[in-house]
């Protein structure tokens, strides 16, 4: 069901920032058009289901921190760093 994705890139930020955080309600996230997931980007969240892109490089610590419905995460083979507590 892509009725509830969200593609976050440099170039779409359909997201609210506070406090360097991207908050809102969606549940299905794509991530393209990215090197690098910053810190705590993503923490605090109701992801149900991440998929980061080919391109991407590192997830840095806390990027997803207290994402407690967190189901599926979907990594592509470009990625070679996963920072401390990145998805705790």
């Amino acid at each position: 069901d892509t009725s509830n994705v969200v593609v976050i890139n440099k170039n779409n930020k359909p997201f609210t920032m506070r406090d360097g955080q991207y908050i809102n309600g969606v549940k299905n996230v794509q991530i393209v058009n990215t090197t690098e997931i910053g810190e705590k980007a993503f923490a605090h969240n109701n992801l149900v289901i991440i998929s980061i892109q080919e391109g991407a490089k590192k997830i840095c610590k806390y990027a997803f921190i207290f994402c407690g419905n967190l189901e599926s995460v979907y990594l592509p083979n470009s990625i070679n760093e996963i920072e401390i507590k990145a998805f705790y």
